[in-house]
């Protein structure tokens, strides 16, 4: 105890003694740490979606892939409405299926009921999703009031979470209030459910008991319908995919045969969705597997960075130790005992750096979470865990960051080490391998990071072919009969159109049934004549101030006129990329062509390609008709700075055209935005890593370059008392570190290239990578490395050679 309590004095007074020295090595193990635990929770938390359903593990998504003459067409999330019922019974390892459809996409989910003081209130919320009674059955689903068993097997049952039901009616105990669907029948609230968690792949605020949205002619050709399947205990899905794979063949076959095309049906777990699933149809944008763990790499890169700053400077010190070193050996200090004293020293520093760390990073962690759109906690773990793992922590931390510096002093002569003198003349050592690591691992992250932050410019700032600035889309929450030539409906949004145009701010209105940045609902196969090949094409219903509205350019022929609707054939305006896949050899020659052998349509007209969703995926085919049906949106385009007056026309116009239903809106080009939203926090979060990178190793270099110019007092002495020059000798001393830094360089930049290219496939369109993207971070470092080395070898020759000489 005795001796324990003689370590850790020596170590207090080496690192009270030492306060750069202890600043530099406490401040950068604090930054590594509080950095790698960051991002450790964040990984834990990406890895853990969905994981906290009971039954997971069993729980399996199936998805749907097209293909039209042995071509992949697209992968869905969803599949057709009954092919999952079928194979839960026909399968036997099937325990239990659910489906779920997003009812919003069809029927506009307005509610209305009564208050407490008797009045009519409404709500719309959306998405809504259909599901079978057996929802609660596979997912755990928590109930703060009515009965999980029995929540959805009426009828007209519907459930809310707990958020909604605050919302709406102030209070969540609302079991056997009756809610008036408008346009539907009146469902009754059978529960109350607590929220999802955040980590979860699906989220909704309301379920409504199944109901049929499909005809027959639907089973094999709507492929929009979310189906999950539990297996039984003890079963393997990888024995299931051949023989559910063979059954989807028949159960498609004739509907696929006469159309060229093929369907593949997969399994999917529930835990893998998050990460790796980016298919058609996903509930919300899921994260993405490589940058999750990318990010974890560059944490413990920061970390390592941090422990070879320690190991470094630690070594570098080692001149200033050595008398005392040698005299311990001298007086009877084994080499363990002397390795221990070391250990206990790195012990109290990382202990230090880690309570630091834990501190700031439960300071910043409300900051990051709002930051990346998570919900980290950092004591997620219980006692024991956390105990378990900052003691691990600082264990690993105090051999990895004490061993070889303990290792380096221990094992010279005594009569060196007296005499303060080394015994190590290799060329290139331990230290100067570590600061190529610092140089490569700073150099890779600050040209990645250059290369990304200039690819999202690249992609938020390119031109999308159509206006989203300054146009407002309202949600028009067409009711059933409204889709289908409702005379009187059509006739008020005329009126609420002609009402808005009078106002000097208000430009164009649109009516449609979609608005770029968003996925085209409807998906079809079109077909040019002659042709067998069928192409996947996506279709959007205007009306003819489409182009009015988001000034799209037309190429060729013209755009719809009032009448077309009502022309013999289905007159249709077609994007470019549409008429480039039926093999038109351009705009001109595809006019009064048709897009499909099994519809009589016409081609009036070719608008320029423009991206529906984001400049990250190609323009998919697409064209334009007019007609009946479903219309979602109404888009306004206005000219005024003062939102909140275009605002308050429109809101005010809408409640005398549609009293009864909400007025419920965006503007377009904050919606386009989010998009990139995912993008952005990366790269964020990569620049705030490489400039932490830059910083240790910084930090690293002023110690080193510091302490180096003072080992090397003497010898510059003797080189100015024989006549070097200042120039000369500043020369002298940074033309090592100019040589770590190029070795640093090689190995940095290439992977740095690698990465980034990689990274890049995933963008339909993106930047070229040029050299300029590694000769700037290099520049940087090399001007950064002789700021740092000069100005500390400054001080060392421009002192008197007869100070450091006096003693020889």
């Amino acid at each position: 105890m005795a001796m324990l309590s003689n370590y850790l004095k020596i170590a207090y007074r080496h690192l009270w003694g030492n306060k750069l020295f202890s600043l530099i090595n406490i401040t950068g193990l604090a930054i590594g740490i509080a950095a790698a635990a960051l991002l450790i929770l964040y990984v834990s938390y990406q890895l853990s979606y969905d994981g906290f359903h009971s039954k997971a593990d069993r729980i399996y998504r199936l998805n749907h892939t097209r293909f039209i003459d042995g071509e992949k067409q697209y992968t869905s999330a969803t599949v057709f409405p009954e092919i999952g019922l079928e194979i839960a019974q026909r399968f036997e390892a099937v325990e239990q299926v659910v489906r779920l459809f997003n009812i919003a996409s069809e029927y506009k989910p307005i509610f209305s009921f009564e208050t407490e003081n008797g009045e009519i209130d409404q709500f719309t919320e959306y998405p809504a999703y259909l599901v079978d009674s057996t929802f609660v059955d596979i997912f755990d689903l928590q109930f703060v009031h009515g009965e999980a068993g029995s929540a959805l097997k009426g009828k007209n049952d519907l459930v809310l979470s707990r958020s909604l039901a605050l919302k709406v009616f102030g209070h969540s105990d609302i079991v056997g209030k009756t809610l008036d669907w408008q346009g539907m029948e009146s469902y009754r609230i059978t529960g109350v459910f607590e929220d999802l968690p955040a980590n979860s792949h699906m989220q909704f605020n309301i379920l409504v008991s199944w109901f049929n949205v499909y005809g027959e002619r639907s089973l094999r050709r709507w492929d929009g319908f979310y189906t999950y399947l539990l297996l039984k205990e003890g079963r393997e899905v990888d024995k299931l995919v051949q023989p559910v794979q063979q059954f989807a063949s028949q159960y498609l076959g004739k509907y696929n045969e006469e159309r060229g095309m093929d369907s593949k049906i997969s399994f999917q777990p529930l835990t893998k969705i998050h990460l790796t699933s980016r298919l058609q149809n996903e509930f919300k944008l899921n994260g993405d597997q490589q940058v999750t763990y990318a990010l974890l790499v560059i944490a413990l890169l920061v970390l390592f960075l941090a422990i070879a700053n320690y190991i470094n400077l630690s070594t570098s010190k080692a001149v200033e130790c050595a008398k005392e070193v040698g005299v311990r050996k001298v007086v009877g200090s084994t080499k363990g005992q002397l390795i221990l004293q070391f250990m206990m020293e790195s012990f109290c520093l990382v202990l230090i750096a880690v309570i630091i760390a834990i501190t700031c990073l439960q300071l910043f962690l409300p900051y990051f979470n709002s930051w990346q759109q998570v919900q980290l906690d950092l004591f997620q773990w219980n006692t024991t865990e956390f105990v378990v793992f900052g003691s691990s922590l600082v264990l690993f931390l105090t051999l990895a960051a004490g061993f070889y510096p303990s290792l380096f002093l221990s094992h010279y002569k005594s009569i060196l080490l007296v005499k303060g003198e080394k015994n190590n003349h290799r060329k290139f050592s331990v230290r100067d391998l570590l600061m190529v690591f610092q140089f490569a691992v700073s150099l890779f992250l600050v040209a990645l990071t250059a290369i990304i932050v200039k690819q999202v410019e690249f992609i938020s700032e390119k031109d999308t072919g159509f206006r989203k600035e300054q146009v407002l889309v309202i949600n028009l929450l067409e009711l059933l009969s409204e889709n289908n030539n409702d005379t009187l409906y059509s006739h008020r949004l005329e009126v609420f159109k002609d009402n808005l145009l009078r106002y000097n701010e208000i430009q164009a209105t649109t009516v449609t049934s979609g608005v770029p940045g968003r996925k085209s609902l409807w998906r079809g196969v079109s077909f040019n004549a002659g042709q067998a090949t069928g192409i996947v094409t996506y279709r959007t219903r205007v009306d003819t101030d489409f182009l009015s509205v988001f000034d799209i350019p037309l190429v060729a022929g013209r755009f719809f006129y009032k009448g077309d609707e009502k022309s013999e054939k289905l007159r249709v305006v077609a994007n470019e990329a549409l008429i480039h896949s039926m093999g038109f050899v351009s705009a001109e020659a595809s006019l009064g062509h048709s897009i499909s052998t099994r519809m009589d349509s016409e081609i009036i007209g070719v608008l320029r390609d423009y991206h529906q969703v984001s400049p990250r995926y190609a323009v998919d085919p697409a064209f334009f008709t007019m007609g009946q049906g479903h219309k979602s949106h109404f888009s306004i385009a206005f000219d005024a700075q003062d939102y909140q007056r275009v605002l308050s026309i429109v809101e005010s116009n809408w409640k005398k055209s549609f009293p009864s239903k909400p007025f419920t809106y965006f503007f377009l080009e904050d919606h386009f935005e989010k998009q990139f939203g995912a993008d952005e926090r990366t790269q964020e979060a990569l620049s705030v890593f490489a400039l932490l990178s830059l910083f240790l190793a910084s930090m690293g270099l002023i110690g080193l370059s510091a302490n180096m110019a003072q080992n090397r007092l003497k010898e510059m002495g003797i080189r100015k008392v024989l006549g070097a020059s200042i120039a000369d000798l500043l020369r002298l001393l940074s033309r090592g570190y100019v040589l770590l830094l190029t070795l640093g360089a090689l190995v940095g930049l290439p992977l740095a290239y690698w990465v980034a290219r990689h990274w890049l496939e995933q963008f339909a369109i993106r930047i070229d990578i040029t050299t300029w993207y590694f000769v700037l971070p290099l520049g940087l470092m090399l001007v950064l490395s002789l700021i740092i080395t000069l100005s500390q070898g400054w001080q060392v020759v421009n002192k008197n050679p007869v100070d450091s000489l006096r003693n020889e």
